[in-house]
């Protein structure tokens, strides 16, 4: 039997579990730790309701030690605060096959580095769920278009929170650049206001950095505007000429643009969590790969990312404790 393991069953966590029992559970054994009482009684909710069926397939856990000694795959989707102490804790009870971490990795950048020691202790292969690289669109993007002729990207997007989701274009930018590191070079911070869970922020801005590769150099902007969300606009140049235009909005991206004789306009559906878990679990399965950024590559982007936002935090006089970045 294959085991397989999430670590909170929050909002996120609930939606790996969805997509997991969209599997043919026989070869399956389900193990979740959630030691909320009120969110496991609503993930046992939404089970009964929409897999009435599976709902025996899951064996709920208060502690991580209540865990089998081996896992093929956990997924932990636990708030960034928590999740050191749970890497921690897992490894002196469980040994895993792959490990997928939820994102932003860490909210203390001093524990990047122990946490590297500690997955690699832990796991044969990590990840961090950044999963735009694996949507259709983008991967054709990667695929067709000659990114030594791309200069720039901009996105730009009301009611996005850099903080939440800004890490999920970067990691997107050096997919299709194939760069390990950027630098940022300006900071505009337009708001930051406390968001849903207590002591984060939620943060409008716009962002640039110029990201380095073997290839060449790319700048891109993060454009989060304040409003109200509507989804997000990709312009890519060259030089100064716009080449291609994506439209993200209601679950679709549509793409127009100079480049249509290599990405032709047209409506690409955009997968939910709930549609990707799943195959993870049938990609590590099959291939013991599964197409997410590795721990190592990830960590090194998220940490260059937050100390960007403590600095510009900083700046305009909100006060950050000292290596705590207040994002989630």
């Amino acid at each position: 039997m294959i085991k397989i393991g999430i670590i909170g069953c929050g909002s996120l966590g609930l939606r790996h579990l969805q997509s997991i029992l969209n599997l043919n559970l026989s070869k399956f054994e389900i193990f979740v730790v959630e030691p909320f009482k009120k969110s496991q009684v609503t993930a046992n909710e939404f089970i009964l309701d929409l897999y009435p069926g599976k709902a025996h397939c899951v064996q709920w856990l208060q502690e991580i030690e209540q865990l089998p000694n081996f896992m093929n795959l956990v997924i932990i989707a636990t708030t960034s605060s928590s999740r050191f102490s749970v890497l921690s804790r897992m490894l002196n009870c469980v040994t895993i096959d792959c490990l997928i971490l939820e994102k932003i990795l860490f909210n203390q950048l001093d524990q990047y580095k122990n946490a590297s020691v500690l997955v690699h202790e832990l796991s044969k292969k990590s990840y961090v769920n950044c999963p735009l690289r694996l949507w259709p669109i983008f991967k054709s993007i990667k695929n067709t278009i000659d990114f030594n002729k791309i200069t720039s990207i901009e996105i730009i997007s009301h009611g996005e929170d850099l903080g939440c989701n800004g890490i999920h274009f970067i990691d997107l930018m050096s997919f299709w650049t194939n760069s390990k590191s950027f630098s940022v070079y300006d900071f505009d911070i337009q708001s930051a206001i406390p968001s849903k869970r207590e002591g984060y922020l939620k943060i409008n801005t716009k962002w640039r950095a110029c990201f380095q590769s073997d290839s060449g150099h790319y700048d891109l902007l993060l454009d989060f505007q304040l409003g109200d969300f509507n989804g997000a606009k990709f312009y890519f140049y060259s030089g100064k000429k716009k080449v291609l235009e994506l439209d993200w909005s209601n679950g679709h991206v549509k793409s127009s643009g100079m480049l249509n004789e290599l990405l032709p306009s047209r409506l690409w559906n955009t997968p939910f969590q709930s549609e990707l878990t799943s195959q993870y679990v049938l990609n590590f399965i099959d291939k013991k790969e599964i197409g997410l950024p590795n721990y190592d590559e990830s960590a090194a982007m998220h940490v260059i990312f937050q100390n960007s936002i403590i600095d510009a935090l900083r700046k305009i006089k909100i006060d950050v404790k000292d290596g705590i970045c207040p994002i989630t």
